[in-house]
């Protein structure tokens, strides 16, 4: 896949999913600044994760499951 289109559908799914994942980060943390922290801190993760090559089938999935390990910790 090219670096357009990667970045194309990553920007997609930053804005159709940066609500929800906020809103569901703060259902843990009770904090809605520290929630959106943990929220960029997922989507920094996972597209560094992309640029080193790797492939993850399910995005979204991957990001809620992310944000929770992240709010648990």
């Amino acid at each position: 896949m090219s670096l357009n289109k990667q970045t194309e559908n990553f920007d997609d799914l930053f804005r159709y999913n940066y609500r929800p994942l906020c809103l569901y980060a703060l259902h843990y943390l009770q904090d809605i600044d520290l929630a959106e922290d943990i929220v960029q801190e997922s989507y920094a993760a996972l597209w560094e994760k992309l640029q080193e090559g790797a492939h993850v089938l399910n995005r979204k999935s991957y990001l809620y499951m992310m944000v929770r390990n992240r709010c648990l910790d």
